[in-house]
């Protein structure tokens, strides 16, 4: 048998996802079902998507031609949305793929990578694939990381340091220009998955550093989480020689339309964003009158243990009364278990089931 890359031996799979689309094809347009197991919104895109959607179908050669290859229009859109230059954006596949663009493009075996620990755990296969070796910079749950523990993990080999902006749980703000003033010789990536609900962002360190690029994804606020795109905002260098391994046509011309609308109608995703951000305050004010202890977070998730009941148990007994959340999480919080945030109006309904279940 043909052998795979030396390094993915020493890579785990990833573990089993949440409940598929599949699984809950039958129930998920019926009343009373919550899947709130993938950080997904939990409404359809801005009614303006939906229409440029149907008016594209409805042209002729709209699907047996090939998108625009370098997506003009979308990143023009883009550029707009963030206060930047297209030629500073390069759209992808959902910003997991430009978090593996951006490792083939700059890491190399023996390079080093420095991320923070807890994180979004699919990134570390990317570089490991590669060769480099991942340096971890461990941080207790509750208090976050901060830019000098960071700091004292990155030598002459450091090639990328991985951050979010903001990381899930409540911290106090990383310097993070402190982090790309100190090492010229690295590329500090910020994921920025969840700007909408935090409302920060590290853009403008654009204007003054050439070694940071932040990802951005439209599958939170936005409501394309099945469409898959997402982007980088970077240097023009950088965005140049992301570009020289990105395939030709690589955003479909569905995810061009949707994004292109959708960015058009911002003001749909900025009104969720805020009513997300007052549902993450309702639960934590409601879910302790169940038994519950809640994580706060500034990134429309919402971490949740019970006093006394196993977690497997309360994720069993959700999922009986039609609620679907994710367990387990972080292996630092073993207790507790996720679930995204949505609308108020949703949220009202979702306690109403905590409330009729504990």
């Amino acid at each position: 048998m043909i052998q795979p890359n030396k390094y993915l031996a020493n890579i785990a799979s990833p573990p089993p996802r949440a409940h598929s689309i599949k699984f809950l094809s039958g129930a998920r347009s019926k009343p009373g079902v919550f899947k709130l197991d993938s950080n997904e919104a939990v409404i359809p895109p801005s009614p303006q998507v939906l229409k440029a959607i149907a008016a594209f179908l409805k042209e002729k050669n709209n699907l047996n031609w090939y998108p625009d290859p370098k997506a003009d229009e979308l990143r023009t859109e883009i550029a707009r949305y963030v206060h930047t230059k297209p030629e500073q954006i390069l759209p992808t596949n959902g910003s997991e793929q430009a978090l593996e663009f951006l490792t083939d493009a700059y890491v190399s075996e023996g390079d080093e990578v420095v991320v923070p620990t807890p994180t979004f755990s699919p990134f570390n296969a990317w570089p490991q694939s590669r060769g480099a070796t991942i340096v971890e910079v461990p941080y207790d749950i509750h208090s976050g990381p901060t830019a000098s523990t960071i700091q004292k993990k990155i030598t002459n080999k450091t090639k990328m340091i991985y951050l979010i902006n903001p990381y899930i749980t409540a911290y106090p703000e990383i310097d993070i220009e402190y982090i790309v003033r100190k090492n010229k010789h690295a590329l500090v990536v910020v994921d920025e998955a969840y700007h909408e609900y935090y409302g920060k962002t590290s853009i403008g360190l654009l204007r003054r550093h050439d070694n940071i690029v932040i990802t951005r994804t439209f599958s939170k606020t936005f409501m394309l989480a099945g469409l898959r795109l997402g982007f980088l905002v970077a240097q023009k260098k950088i965005i140049e020689n992301v570009a020289k391994i990105i395939g030709l046509y690589n955003i479909n011309v569905l995810t061009h339309v949707a994004g292109i609308a959708a960015l058009r109608d911002a003001a749909y995703t900025r009104s969720y964003a805020r009513e997300v951000r007052a549902s993450t305050k309702l639960i934590a004010l409601e879910l302790p009158k169940y038994g519950f202890e809640v994580f706060s977070t500034f990134a429309g998730i919402a971490l949740f243990k019970h006093a006394r009941i196993n977690p497997r148990i309360v994720q069993k007994k959700l999922e009986a009364h039609g609620v679907f959340v994710r367990y387990p999480f972080f292996k630092e919080l073993p207790a507790y278990l996720r679930m995204n945030v949505g609308n108020l109006a949703f949220t009202k309904e979702l306690l109403i089931k905590f409330r009729n279940t504990f």
